[in-house]
């Protein structure tokens, strides 16, 4: 236009979205790009004429030219479907304003939050209400009906926008149940053209059932529905708690800090695996990441993100279960590893094997630092081990069989490797087990009980300490707990916690095997309690 403005007319469609009549543009100063697409006739049926040809035929009668008389204005015919297979032209002036009226426009006719969990705040969203009008736009009611979605930086209405002013509204998305969550914004005006303004909202919240203390889960593959299951610990009798709706969770963990059901599929990615939340009743899955390696089997946290895994060829991993990033830690040629677990007591990680030569029912003592593995023993089962779990004492469970065998619940001793049939579970095709002790992986009790009343760190055990101790600690509230170790100039040398806790009493292992002798720092930092505690390492 004699402004330098520039106005685009089209027909849009969509799988959901008949042809219509549409325009866009920029003023002569905004930012590189166009506006976001302005409806002047929605379609109103599907269209789809080749005659004869291969492909829709459509645009030949679209156009637009400015005003004669006046420069500012410009005119648009745009076809849109006016019925199914019939077309027509839509006629439009338009002037990029500001023109006399008040005209609400909005930056964005929609808003997606996602996927939040229950009572978790999302990011802030904006939209913007702009008076593209020469008088006064008044703004008589802002509303959304839904109290799980909150609108930040709303007037007080009835309230006037003069021409060319800006109302922002910040919107935060904030689940209060699980479930697709859509509402609106309606907003009611004195635009004569279009009086009430709507921007849609969706999201939905995702809530987790977590775990329960002293429990032992168990999942199966494809041929077994992919079941969870609660398992007895005295007899090994599993009751099924319903499918998990995934192919094939092949292992299985409680995370240390959240409670949380955690699984690792194989068959996830083309190329490897992935990682989902599941919740303890089935209710709820979510997929967490991907990883690139095959073959992956066995899962033990080592802290709230790092977990051990091994592959087909024998190879130990350290994975990030929340990015999927793996790091190689060593190989142990001809074993299979089929499951990983860490003593709550020691920090001790242990493996166990499934079908490889001589080693179906082998048990491991793993090296947290190179991924070799120390044999303890044979379970002497004659058959694949196929997942390992401690609980809180320090008791080694076993899962046995594999295929279409029954599967039973073991007891090994940690001394020889030897195992005892606790009971059958009455299924085939087990694949892995998890353990809600209130001491999983890295994360454990202090043999205390109850609530402590006093925010509390300990001096380390033992110490001084070569390469491996324990930290613990007390907090009486639920909190952020941060704890680091620190070297003797101050360099932060180990994260070990970082995330919120429960009141109780936690163990923390600190693996000092790729440290130089000397003084080290632990220091713990919950809410506003923060205390240091000095350690020596003597290789």
């Amino acid at each position: 236009d004699e402004n330098q403005n520039m106005l685009m007319t089209y027909s849009r469609s969509g799988s959901n979205e008949y042809a219509g009549a549409f325009v866009a543009g920029r003023k002569k100063n905004d930012p590189p790009g166009i506006s976001s697409s302005v409806p002047m006739r929605e379609g109103l049926g599907n269209y789809v004429l080749t005659y004869g040809g291969t492909r829709n035929r459509w645009g030949d009668y679209s156009g637009i030219g400015l005003d004669p008389s006046d420069q500012s204005v410009m005119w648009t015919h745009t076809e849109f479907a006016t019925a199914s297979n019939t077309w027509s032209t839509w006629i439009s002036k338009n002037k990029i304003g500001p023109i006399p009226g008040a005209f609400a426009t909005l930056s964005k006719a929609s808003l997606n939050f996602g996927t939040k969990l229950v009572n978790q705040a999302s990011d802030t969203l904006e939209v913007t209400v702009t008076n593209d009008g020469l008088d006064s736009l008044t703004l008589n009611s802002i509303s959304a009906t839904s109290s799980n979605y909150q609108i930040f930086g709303k007037p007080s209405t009835p309230s006037k926008v003069p021409s060319q002013g800006v109302v922002s509204l910040k919107i935060v998305f904030k689940p209060t149940v699980g479930g697709t969550l859509n509402d609106s914004i309606v907003i009611n005006t004195n635009d004569a053209a279009n009086p009430v303004q709507t921007v849609k909202l969706s999201g939905s919240g995702f809530k987790i059932t977590l775990s329960q203390q002293g429990t032992i889960y168990a999942s199966s593959g494809a041929t077994d529905g992919s079941k969870l299951y609660n398992v007895n610990s005295s007899n090994g009798a599993a009751t099924s708690i319903g499918a998990i709706g995934l192919a094939n969770i092949a292992s299985l963990r409680v995370h240390p800090t959240t409670k949380e059901v955690i699984g690792f599929d194989p068959t996830g990615t083309a190329t490897g695996g992935s990682f989902y939340r599941i919740s303890s009743d089935i209710s709820n899955i979510q997929l967490v990441s991907s990883t690139t390696i095959s073959n992956m089997k066995g899962l033990a946290f080592e802290n709230d993100s790092m977990v051990f895994m091994g592959a087909f060829n024998g190879a130990v991993y350290r994975v990030n279960y929340k990015t999927g990033v793996a790091t190689l830690m060593g190989t142990n040629s001809g074993v299979r590893p089929s499951g990983f677990a860490l003593n709550p007591v020691n920090g001790t990680l242990w493996m166990s094997t499934r079908s490889s030569a001589g080693t179906s029912d082998a048990i491991y003592k793993v090296n947290r630092t190179t991924g070799i593995a120390t044999k303890v023993g044979n379970a002497g089962t004659g058959t694949d081990v196929l997942d390992i779990v401690f609980d809180k004492n320090g008791k080694l469970y076993g899962l046995g069989n594999t295929g279409t065998a029954v599967n039973n619940l073991l007891v090994i001793d940690t001394t020889t490797g030897a195992a005892t049939v606790k009971g059958p579970l009455g299924r085939s095709n087990v694949l892995a087990i998890a353990l809600n002790p209130d001491a999983v992986a890295a994360v454990g009790t202090t043999g205390k009980t109850g609530t402590p009343t006093e925010f509390e760190v300990y001096q380390n055990y033992p110490n001084p300490f070569n390469p491996m101790t324990t930290i613990r600690f007390s907090v009486p509230t639920t909190v952020k707990v941060v704890l680091r170790v620190y070297d003797a100039i101050g360099r932060e040398v180990s994260t070990l916690a970082d995330g919120y806790r429960e009141p109780g009493f936690y163990t923390e292992y600190f693996d000092g095997s790729k440290m130089a002798s000397g003084v080290y720092y632990y220091k713990l930092t919950a809410g506003a309690f923060t205390e240091i505690k000095k350690m020596l390492l003597v290789k």
